[in-house]
């Protein structure tokens, strides 16, 4: 069986005085099978969570707002638009000895970027880079770095994910 669904794992992990997680792997908070690389490595990204403002009365609109699911279904019709995977697949590369899901996931990631703040699909190398590559290498270094502390399998390809 195949699927071309997505979904979020929420988590809260402990944080020291700082605001930093306050373990190394932090995934090791998770429940065991959560913390298998093989599950891991599947991960596209990690948005750092403890980096977000936290809520507070300002972050709410006191005016008109966009309905939650008017604004999904327009992402599940961006889901279906494949050139901006295209655009990706021809302007990213990691070079030949680069590990093959980073360079999957930051293609998946910065199309996501590129569907979601360029929808008309023109957009400049610098703001491609900018606005869609560099936030898809940063998510997916996250994920990178835990699979890098647990498993030396990984270390062969190098700590830093880069184009």
């Amino acid at each position: 069986m195949a699927s071309d669904c997505g979904f979020v794992l929420l988590a809260n992990i402990t944080l020291d005085a700082s605001q930093r997680p306050a373990r190394t792997p932090y995934v090791s908070e998770l429940p065991k099978f959560l913390q298998e690389t093989a599950f891991l490595d599947r991960i596209r990204g990690l948005i750092p969570g403890w980096e977000i403002p936290k809520l507070s009365p300002a972050s709410f609109a006191e005016q008109s707002g966009l309905k939650a699911d008017y604004f999904s279904d327009i992402l599940l019709l961006l889901r279906q638009e494949l050139e901006t995977d295209a655009y990706c697949a021809r302007h990213i590369q990691l070079g030949p000895d680069a590990y093959q899901r980073n360079q999957e996931s930051i293609r998946a990631l910065a199309s996501g970027y590129m569907k979601l703040l360029f929808p008309h699909g023109e957009v400049s190398d610098a703001d491609f880079q900018k606005y869609c590559v560099q936030p898809a290498i940063n998510l997916r270094q996250g994920v990178w770095d835990q699979l890098y502390t647990l498993d030396p399998e990984y270390r062969k390809y190098g700590q830093f994910v880069t184009p």
